[in-house]
């Protein structure tokens, strides 16, 4: 003796038509529900997910600039030749007897 119930199609055939158009109504509120009010559901994750692509492009930034930052660290405790470059790239520092021109581009 086979039992039929196990199947969906079976289980819909025994409900009146009202029960399962009730079962499919709320199936879809939940779903809905789910997805809006959830705050694990599909519209807050995709919130979430854009704000995490902008914290990691911020991330970027920030690895880059500590980069640079090392790079002029490095430059500055490599002697006094580097240091003197450094202040004359960075602070347009001159010796006394110098001229200094500025060119900027429009």
């Amino acid at each position: 003796m086979q039992n039929d119930t196990s199947t969906p199609r079976s289980l819909f055939a025994r409900l009146s038509r009202w029960k399962a158009a009730r079962f499919i109504i709320i199936a879809l509120l939940f779903a809905i529900w789910m997805m809006l009010f959830d705050p694990y559901g599909y519209f807050p994750a995709r919130r979430l997910r854009g704000e995490i692509r902008a914290l990691e492009l911020q991330e970027n930034l920030y690895l880059d600039r500590i980069a640079d930052d090392r790079r002029k660290i490095d430059e500055l405790h490599g002697g006094k030749d580097k240091l003197e470059k450094f202040a004359r790239e960075q602070f347009r520092m001159k010796r006394p007897d110098e001229d200094l021109f500025i060119l900027e581009d429009d």
